[in-house]
């Protein structure tokens, strides 16, 4: 039998941390790449036709959902370390 995985609470704490980092830099990036999509279909819409408007609108759409998934898992990335440490 195999002994229990037993961390020091500042080990855990470090991969926490690191965790979090890694989801915040994730986040930032799907906001950054929403924001490009976004703007570039706006400015593709404005050089475009107007019987072509629509995939652009669609576009700038994606753009906008990226960059509200961004701030919904930005959200909840705080959560973990919010709390106290345990005493």
């Amino acid at each position: 039998m195999e002994p229990p995985n037993r961390t020091a609470p500042s080990e855990r704490r470090r991969a926490a941390e690191a965790a979090l980092r890694r989801r915040r830099a994730l986040s930032v990036s799907i906001g950054a790449i929403g924001l490009v999509i976004l703007f570039a279909g706006g400015i593709a819409s404005l050089f475009s036709p107007p019987f072509t408007y629509l995939p652009f609108i669609l576009i700038e759409l994606v753009g906008v959902a990226l960059i509200v998934v961004s701030f919904v898992r930005l959200r909840q990335v705080g959560s973990p370390l919010a709390r106290p440490p345990a005493k």
